[in-house]
């Protein structure tokens, strides 16, 4: 199981610190600003980022001057590995308080905590996991959408923590559980909420994310940590759903199965946990295996999309992060090294072992790096 909650409660200080601090502007709070949906340069609405992708493409850093991070403000959370979402004035994520599972909303400019909400009681972490949730929320419009370790998805206001919906993967959807809790986390896509939820029924579902009503559930494959992605090939828009032996491209509107790639992965540190990268036009990385990663090849339109791999290499291996992708290359650990692989061929350009093991993002054409000592 991965270890990175360790370092979950420093994401929100440093995360705030980078888009806080550099020429992104943050506006005064205020609830109106709460309730606009329309999208600043600073804003980090779900798990990845706005595309789901681990990348602020805007400029942030000037050439020749440095950018300096100030201590805004800082507060102390729970165990868990939630990740932070930030929309305007709004950050969210979740964490163990000792007695319960919460999502708190925070004024991201001062650091006020806003509402708090009990998702479910202490979920108890086992064979070396942490306690607390898994899954990082999801801010849309007026609503934040988040799903327990349980198997709990609901939705929030904005303004004030009140319960807006909720539903049970397990008893409204059959769900299995995984061994180490739902971790998936929701993403957004064509106005439905996308989710893989590892159901007898279907791999993954779309709900309305007003209501919380299921929009449909499909594929047949199986899922534990894995996450869905939003991917764009020749000009249309699909998600891309990971699991135990494929990767399926999806519909978000209504569900419908584009097109299936058995990728013939296995292991702790491939399959369960994998996030696929979309790497440039009709790519996809995917760390599908503990002693390797794999580069594949889509070919095609609508319904007849086939999948072909480039390569397989040991460069991106053993590690739980999510790679990153740039102008023709992967970054990514590989183990505790910070590695940089040529997409054309999958050969590491360079390692170092320096800043030391960590999780990465991409900022500018900068890779900005947590570490897990709690370095920035």
């Amino acid at each position: 199981m991965p270890t990175k909650g360790s370092v979950r409660s420093w994401l929100l200080l440093l995360i705030l610190c980078i888009f806080g601090r550099t020429s992104i502007p943050i506006s005064a709070p205020s609830e109106t600003v709460l309730q606009d949906d329309a999208e600043r340069i600073s804003d980090w609405p779900q798990f990845r980022g706005r595309n789901v992708d681990g990348i602020v493409n805007e400029k942030v850093f000037e050439q020749d001057r440095p950018v300096i991070l100030d201590l805004n403000w800082k507060v102390k959370l729970g165990s868990g590995y939630s990740g932070i979402s930030i929309k305007k004035d709004l950050a969210v994520t979740m964490f163990d308080d000792g007695e319960f599972n919460v999502i708190a909303g925070f004024n991201a400019v001062t650091g006020q905590e806003l509402w708090r909400f009990p998702v479910s009681p202490k979920y108890q972490g086992h064979d070396g996991s942490f306690d607390g949730p898994l899954s990082t929320p999801l801010i849309y419009n007026n609503h934040t959408i988040a799903l327990g370790p349980s198997g709990r998805l609901f939705a929030l206001n904005n303004l004030d923590g009140t319960l807006v919906w909720s539903t049970d993967l397990v008893k409204d959807h059959g769900a299995v559980p995984p061994r180490y809790g739902f971790a998936t986390s929701p993403i957004v896509e064509e106005g439905t909420i996308v989710l893989q939820i590892g159901s007898k029924n279907g791999a993954i579902a779309g709900f309305d994310p007003e209501t919380g009503k299921r929009r449909w559930i499909t594929g047949n494959d199986f899922v534990d940590y894995q996450n869905a992605v939003p991917i764009a090939r020749n000009g249309d828009r699909f998600v891309l759903s990971a699991g135990a032996e494929a990767i399926m491209g999806i519909n978000p509107s209504s569900g419908d199965v584009l097109w299936r790639y058995d990728h013939g992965g296995g292991g702790s540190r491939g399959i369960w946990c994998m996030v696929p990268v979309p790497a440039g036009p009709d790519h996809v990385f995917l760390a599908y295996k503990n002693d390797s990663s794999a580069l594949i090849e889509l070919d095609g339109r609508d319904t007849n999309v086939t999948g072909r791999q480039v390569w397989e290499e040991r460069t991106i291996r053993n590690s739980y992060n999510v790679a990153v992708y740039h102008e023709g290359y992967l970054y990514a650990y590989s183990s505790r090294f910070l590695t940089c692989v040529d997409m054309a061929t999958g050969k590491a350009m360079w390692k170092s072992r320096q800043p030391g093991d960590g999780f990465l993002i991409l900022v500018d054409g900068h890779l900005v790096i947590l570490t897990k000592e709690g370095s920035l």
